[in-house]
């Protein structure tokens, strides 16, 4: 079931402010940049293990505008959703020994070749 945050509050019985104060406190980012973080690890996980375009992941997690997933994951993760495509087929790549534009360095760290 896909909450809104005051919803969450309400449930925990807090208020909205007090629920981001805290989660804030804790987490040192609000409820609605985790929400959207989540989404975005969710569609590179749809793109990688599920074979989804980058158009159907976006869809596919809540985003109704591309435009806007588009941006938010090439400042997230500092790199084009198309390039985690490249990424599975560097995986497959790397099996045939032929050379990928990209990979990753550590979990979740993107890395264009030279």
């Amino acid at each position: 079931e896909d909450k809104t945050i005051p919803q969450v509050a309400i449930d925990l019985g807090m208020s909205y402010s007090s629920l981001t104060h805290t989660f804030r406190k804790y987490f040192e980012i609000s409820p609605t940049e985790y929400r959207a973080q989540l989404r975005l690890f969710s569609s590179i996980s749809r793109i990688l293990n599920d074979g989804m375009s980058v158009t159907e992941s976006c869809y596919a997690n809540g985003h109704s505008d591309f435009s806007s997933f588009y941006r938010k994951f090439k400042k997230s993760f500092l790199a084009k959703p198309n390039q985690f495509v490249w990424q599975k087929r560097d995986l497959t790549a790397e099996a045939l020994s032929i050379e990928a534009p990209i990979k990753f360095d550590e979990p979740g760290r993107l890395v264009l070749r030279d």
